[in-house]
């Protein structure tokens, strides 16, 4: 059925125009009944919204920002990444809304999008992968008054919204793992230690070796930059030392810390 209006569609809701209209812009006063007789004539006769007229019906552009402080390399290499990107784009999916990815490579790019992307109208919202602590992206984009989550606890907390798990602990859970299986001369691999990532997660390494009344042995922590290249060249450093164990603070570099014990 081609061009269809929000008219047609309200018509053969049985609705106004403007109950029609709410219904489309996910405005939360009206009934489930009538939503869904709504949404079953779009679905049935596949009826979608003008994008601009929807933006100025509701005062929202219907778009999320994902901004990933990191190298475009690291974006395409690191496992991470794309499965961030992939969770974001199906909230934003169940949501109606769409994505729109930044990938900040350089300080120039930081200068050149910044204020493009904080614009009022161009997104409705921004979630922002943590940037290292010598960034003032962050800080930056707070002081835009601007709507932002951060993926991942910054180093000041304060009046910011963020969403991170327990890195502490997760750390610390599995070198204990590592005790009760025996071993008793475990290294790690950190990640660079300028964002609270591999801050928080060699600290759980820490405490779980203090707990046993052993002494921190300095040479056998070893810092990486959460790259399978990086956990190749700290294995290297870690192996004449002789650990009976590696904690790896990331996936990526433990698969290449595996191929520097291989060969």
């Amino acid at each position: 059925m081609p061009n269809l209006t929000l008219e047609d569609i309200a018509k053969q809701a049985g609705v106004s125009r403007s109950t029609a209209s709410r219904v489309v812009n996910d405005d939360p006063n009206v009934s489930e009944a009538v939503r869904s007789k709504v949404h079953e004539v779009i679905a049935s006769t596949g009826y979608h919204p003008h994008a601009a007229a929807r933006s100025l019906a509701s005062h929202r552009s219907w778009m999320i920002g994902l901004v990933l402080p990191r190298t475009v390399s690291s974006f395409f290499t690191d496992p991470y990444f794309p499965r961030l990107t992939q969770g974001v784009a199906q909230a934003c999916n169940q949501h109606n809304y769409t994505l729109a990815l930044f990938l900040l490579d350089t300080k120039e790019d930081e200068k050149r999008i910044l204020p493009r992307i904080s614009h009022k109208g161009l997104l409705d919202g921004i979630l922002l992968q943590t940037a290292p602590m010598d960034d003032k992206l962050i800080d930056r984009l707070i002081n835009s008054d601007f709507p932002v989550v951060i993926a991942g606890r910054p180093f000041n907390c304060n009046g910011i919204s963020y969403i991170d798990v327990d890195n502490i602990s997760a750390a610390h859970n599995a070198v204990s793992h590592l005790i009760q299986l025996g071993y008793t001369r475990i290294g790690t691999i950190t990640g660079f230690m300028n964002g609270t990532v591999a801050i928080d997660r060699r600290e759980g390494y820490i405490q779980a070796i203090t707990e046993q009344g052993w002494d921190v042995e300095d040479g056998l922590i070893a810092e990486g930059d959460f790259s399978e290249n990086s956990g190749y060249s700290a294995m290297k450093k870690l192996l004449p030392l002789k650990p009976d164990a590696v904690f790896a603070a990331s996936d990526t570099m433990a698969i290449g810390a595996i191929r520097a014990v291989h060969e």
